[in-house]
């Protein structure tokens, strides 16, 4: 069962943030935000492992209601370790951004494409 905490952040009646415990253990692992008020969650952060850091946080960035932009640590050392990116809202992943050596800097990019409705993966070289 999910504990569920609602949070006004700016007194106005609407909650704005919500935080859940999914798998009871007490802590907090889930935290979703609604920063625009029009109640579509904009941005969506996970505890995966439970070290009370986030590993991964999923952004929806034109308000549709689906994540355009998602950025994990598996690592939990605080830097990005793989960006995923649906830039023209389709709702399927069009680029992914790796840091390939884990020095903190995107450095291997990845592109989908659906010819003919046949999914493939290309890798399309480093990023500068």
């Amino acid at each position: 069962m999910s504990d569920e905490v609602l949070v006004d952040l700016d007194g106005d009646g609407s909650f704005e943030t919500a935080v859940y415990d999914t798998d009871g253990d007490g802590q907090v692992d889930t935290y979703e935000s609604d920063t625009d008020g029009d109640g579509l969650t904009d941005q969506v952060s996970y505890d995966s492992d439970g070290d009370g850091y986030v590993n991964q946080v999923s952004t929806d960035t034109n308000g549709d209601g689906l994540a355009d932009v998602v950025a994990t640590d598996y690592d939990s050392d605080g830097l990005v370790d793989e960006l995923q990116v649906d830039s023209d809202a389709d709702g399927l992943v069009d680029a992914t951004l790796i840091d390939s050596d884990g020095d903190g800097f995107l450095d291997t990019s990845y592109t989908e494409a659906a010819p003919q409705g046949d999914s493939f993966q290309s890798q399309t070289g480093q990023v500068i």
